[in-house]
């Protein structure tokens, strides 16, 4: 529609569809052919899917392990979800919101 020369307004107008609607599209879609956007909504569910389990199975082993020895993966479950090398203070009263350098 847009490469016939309609104005992006008219566009908009004809698919009863909000400006912002478009520019989401195009930010997402814009680059992809019908066939690869069909493929990336089917593909969503299954990616939500896989994340679900993923989020399980970090749960499952992380009680594992704390099981084992709580204060120790702790720590490193610690720095693998905050992606950082500095350490949680740890006290008697578990884990504190402060980080220090390590």
């Amino acid at each position: 529609m847009q490469s016939g020369g309609i104005d992006l307004v008219d566009t908009c107008r004809q698919l009863e569809i909000a400006e912002s609607t478009w520019n989401r599209w195009m930010a997402q879609y814009g680059g992809m052919k019908a066939d690869d956007a069909k493929r990336l909504k089917k593909l969503e569910p299954e990616n939500t899917t896989l994340r679900k389990l993923l989020a399980v199975a970090i749960l499952v082993s992380t009680r594992r392990c704390n099981e084992i020895n709580p204060n120790q993966h702790l720590m490193r479950r610690l720095r693998f979800v905050s992606g950082s090398k500095r350490s949680p203070v740890v006290d008697r009263g578990g884990v504190s919101g402060a980080l220090t350098p390590g």
